[in-house]
């Protein structure tokens, strides 16, 4: 554990063209929070063996993707359900602050599973891929659990049809 317990979950946000990865996201918040050792921060993307680089400073690497429970059976070598990414890191209990999901469509398939894993985290940040025809049901379930949209980016650079979205889960007493 860190010293004040802080927890990060943050998935994808490799290139599976330059093979490199951005750390962007990960290097401010550890500036805002106060640097390496304020926040136990865990970065997941299943390219990384592929990875020559460093980890910057503060961020712990895991080189496995993450999947939903419906494509568990298809026995992909470096994926784990957000279930089994909990128990593998003995993180049962714990407060996750944020979780971070920049994964290329895994989104689509992992939703129902990001509120009954184990953790429930305090902050989403996602980026949503495309529009599958079910979009509506991941901002149904995060409503019926107490999430608000705090944040909402399109990525210009795809003709936005990349969505940002970032939920913030809220005390139940504020929608009454």
């Amino acid at each position: 554990h860190s010293k004040n317990g802080c927890l990060v979950y943050s998935f994808g946000r490799g290139s599976p063209i330059t093979r490199t990865f951005d750390f962007a996201f990960e290097i401010d918040l550890l500036k805002t929070i106060g640097g390496e050792g304020t926040c136990e921060i865990h970065f997941f993307d299943h390219r990384l063996d592929t990875f020559g680089g460093h980890a910057p400073r503060g961020v712990i690497l895991h080189p496995w993707g993450l999947e939903g429970s419906t494509d568990a059976s298809k026995s992909r070598r470096n994926f784990m359900t957000l279930k089994e990414t909990i128990h593998e890191l003995n993180h049962e209990g714990r407060q996750l602050d944020i979780m971070r999901l920049d994964c290329e469509g895994c989104e689509w398939n992992t939703f129902r599973e990001w509120l009954n894993s184990g953790i429930l985290p305090r902050q989403i940040v996602v980026t949503l891929h495309g529009a599958p025809g079910n979009e509506h049901n991941i901002f149904e379930l995060l409503e019926a659990n107490n999430y608000v949209i705090f944040h909402r980016e399109a990525d210009v650079r795809y003709g936005g049809m990349w969505q940002e979205y970032g939920f913030l889960r809220l005390a139940p007493e504020f929608f009454d």
